[in-house]
């Protein structure tokens, strides 16, 4: 199958707001836990602010209170001040779930003892917040309602609900009326408890304050692309979109009103359940098929419909194996995992959102055709140009690849450094890597089993995490192109994700990474892991960060990294008891170095 690629470089058509920037998990206790730590600093790696929001279920059953419904209250935010810190200091901020019982006294809302604590709860929250992190820091995050409220996850009625809701709201405006606030955050299309919280804040009266109406900053709601399932089943993106589309419509024919608020998806998963596994979780499948979303939303959603839509989240933070509803591979049987010894290694769609951090901030006019599964997303930034192609469909069980002939047009640039960058069975898929090492089932084999295979040594965990990085096709080189066009071809495999950035000569070199940090962990293997973050200084002429490690009882400084580090963050695995000293620093695409962080030892 042939297909074309055009694209207009001097014909921008929007802004490209990167609304897709958000994953969640469940429950909030996880971040006090050594896995979750490593795998939020893996998230929060993610160049450019590639993943910006953390939904998270259950946060305030990190807090605690004595005396809730009494003039004498006290709170003790101790617990989640160390949760939200480990977010805060990794560029991430909560997508705050105003979900838990805090201190089990909340079992009835139209109790106005119980509302008003709550209301009283909010408000604490919101100033304490405010106090640690900066009203303006805070003002960036979004709160929202309890989740998905249509299932068990919550025990009372609508009219229950309208109250809760009313004292978040309330609780929040306290503090700051510029703290965003919505919901409900349901999975059930037009559910009772969605069409009737909308009713409320339409022409409803506040519980607190007797107006009528209540704010509501966005609406929310969980469409996703199947119910749970076996491994035979695919998603079904239409499905999504079109229950999407039948919310909208509802909105706009009952609370007109409201039909400018901003609509979020934010547990837009494939399929509904995170622990049934489905092995193209751990394909490159997996990251095309976010691309495609993200770009049908643009498409039929924003544009063909007019949809003021805000926000997309897929909702696999969590931990778990090659097949789970995670962004990495978590290693350990159950005893290990207990005792804080684990391996992570990078999964196809935590990389694809690096991809997806280096488009631009405004698209460019783009034409696919003769391609039904080929999809693009062209942008630029000032005069650097991002072009992602996608090939994928719902239906996982298929092959094959696309023959791509790409034109670029309007390029105002006599000279680009061209970098493809891909995803696809041959390139940034550490499953591939498992697949050859021939490990059956390792993550989530029966411990008890008498033919459960030996723990991977520290080599293919190398391997795995080699591959597990963003890859390019060949090194990068010059493109001059004649009149302003370009032409390139290349083949796309069916489920792959390609992205070409054409990057200018800015003439001066990298700045050095700053705020070197380091965590130890004990890990799987004979040897001892180190989880190294730093900040990069925001270059989009970035090729790679290099790892320098320089034994602790002298010698030279020698890069550890193999791969190329888009990602401001490497989990270096070395021999025990062997500590050293560590430094970071920058290589654009000429091969310019940044001087070197500041060393640290460890």
């Amino acid at each position: 199958m042939s297909s074309s690629v055009s694209v207009d470089c001097s014909a921008e058509i929007g802004a490209c707001d990167h609304f897709w920037r958000g994953t969640g998990f469940t429950p909030a206790t996880l971040l006090l836990e050594a896995p979750m730590r490593q795998t939020i600093a893996h998230v929060g790696a993610i160049p450019h602010g590639g993943i910006r929001h953390v939904r998270i279920h259950y946060l305030l059953d990190l807090v605690d209170a004595q005396g809730l419904g009494t003039p004498a209250v006290s709170y003790d935010f101790s617990r989640l001040d160390t949760a939200l810190d480990l977010l805060v200091d990794n560029g991430l901020c909560p997508f705050f779930e105003l979900m838990g019982n805090v201190a089990g006294f909340f079992d009835d809302y139209k109790n106005p003892v119980q509302a008003t604590a709550w209301r009283d709860l909010i408000a604490a929250l919101a100033s304490h917040l405010c106090e640690r992190y900066g009203q303006q820091e805070v003002e960036s995050w979004y709160f929202e309602t309890w989740n998905e409220p249509d299932l068990p996850w919550w025990r009372q009625d609508l009219e229950a609900f309208c109250i809760y809701y009313d004292a978040c709201s309330e609780g929040l405006r306290a503090v700051s009326p510029a703290i965003r606030f919505g919901g409900p955050g349901i999975c059930e299309t037009l559910h009772p408890l969605f069409t009737g919280l909308i009713a409320h804040c339409d022409t409803g009266t506040n519980h607190f304050t007797g107006e009528t109406g209540v704010r509501i900053d966005f609406i929310s709601a969980h469409e996703k692309g199947g119910k749970w399932s076996n491994e035979a089943v695919s998603p079904n993106t239409t499905a999504m979109l079109e229950r999407t589309l039948r919310t909208i419509a509802w909105i706009r024919e009952h609370h007109p009103r409201l039909g400018d608020v901003p609509f979020f998806n934010d547990e837009a998963d494939p399929l509904i359940g995170w622990k049934q596994r489905h092995s193209w979780r751990g394909w490159p499948y997996y990251a095309a098929t976010v691309c495609r979303w993200i770009d049908l939303h643009i498409r039929v959603l924003r544009e063909e419909h007019g949809v003021p839509f805000g926000f997309l989240s897929n909702d696999n933070g969590f931990i778990g194996d090659w097949g789970q509803r995670s962004q990495l591979c978590c290693f350990a049987r159950k005893e290990e995992y207990a005792e804080g010894r684990f391996e992570l290694v990078k999964k196809p769609v935590l990389n694809v959102m690096t991809m997806l951090a280096l488009l631009g901030d405004r698209r460019l006019k783009a034409q696919v055709t003769d391609a039904e599964h080929v999809g693009c997303l062209a942008t630029r930034r000032g005069e650097q140009v991002a072009v992602l192609i996608y090939h994928s469909r719902d239906k996982v069980w298929t092959s094959g690849s696309a023959a791509l002939e790409v034109s670029l047009a309007g390029l105002d640039g006599s000279c680009y450094r061209l970098t493809h960058y891909r995803i696809d069975d041959r390139h940034s898929n550490p499953f591939r890597v498992w697949e050859e090492a021939n490990y059956p089932d390792f993550p989530h084999k029966d411990p008890a089993s008498a033919n459960y295979p030996d723990t991977p040594d520290m080599g293919l965990f190398a391997r795995l995490r080699d591959a597990a990085e963003l890859t390019s096709d060949g090194e990068p080189y010059d493109v001059h192109p004649r009149a302003g066009k370009l032409e390139l071809a290349f083949e796309l495999e069916l489920h792959a994700v390609s992205l070409l950035l054409l990057t200018p000569d800015p003439g001066v070199g990298p700045a050095a990474p700053t705020r070197l940090r380091a965590e130890l962990y004990p890990g799987l293997t004979s040897g001892q892991g180190v989880m190294l973050r730093w900040d990069g200084a925001g270059e989009r002429s970035l090729r790679s960060y290099e790892l320098q490690f320089a034994p602790a009882a002298g010698g030279a400084f020698t890069r550890i990294n193999r791969p190329d580090l888009l990602a401001c963050g490497w989990y270096h695995e070395r021999e025990a008891d062997a500590p050293g000293r560590y430094r970071v620093l920058a290589v654009d695409y000429w091969g310019r170095r940044s001087p070197p962080s500041e060393e640290i030892a460890i």
